[in-house]
């Protein structure tokens, strides 16, 4: 009899351990997984806008959103005008550059609304940019630009969807 429960004690044990081995792998590939997909830390260089007076000085690290980019969608209208994508991850891309002159097209891929709207602390300075009516999932809203600068901005409908438009000169 007390061969038997002994029996049953080491069974159990190497049942435990063996669950224990695939529990641990298991989280540790997740974790690496997790760890491989973690978004980059980046730089944004110098820039200035004289008409502006503004100026991103060297070494503003920012942490790209961790999302996936859209793999069928287009990236440029055709007339060659970037095309920014809401998504339920936010916007894609995050940094877009586009010419004086030009336009940006801002397609809701998303299940929310979709309005455009300038950051606070550079408001005064481009009211334009801000869109009036927010779209639903699949309309879009253009807008071509005439400052140059770099424009940071926001859905209005979900302040956390953020990102930034950097306006160069025509060349």
């Amino acid at each position: 009899m007390e061969t038997e429960n002994r029996n049953y004690y080491i069974i159990a044990a190497v049942v435990l351990v063996l669950i224990g081995g695939i529990v641990f792998a298991r989280n540790r590939s997740v974790k690496e997984r997790e760890r491989a997909e973690a978004p980059e830390h980046t730089t944004i260089s110098a820039s200035t806008s004289p008409d502006l007076g503004l100026v991103i000085p060297e070494d503003i690290p920012y942490r790209r959103p961790s999302v996936k980019p859209l793999q069928s969608a287009p990236q440029q209208t055709k007339e060659g005008d970037p095309i920014v994508y809401l998504t339920a991850d936010g916007f894609k891309p995050f940094i877009t550059k586009v010419k004086i002159g030009r336009s940006a097209e801002f397609i809701n891929a998303s299940g929310k609304a979709m309005q455009i709207v300038i950051n606070d602390d550079q408001g005064s300075q481009y009211p334009e940019f801000n869109q009036t009516t927010p779209v639903g999932k699949g309309e879009k809203f253009t807008f071509g630009f005439i400052r140059k600068g770099v424009w940071g901005y926001h859905n209005g409908t979900s302040p956390v969807d953020k990102g930034i438009i950097i306006v160069e000169e025509a060349q």
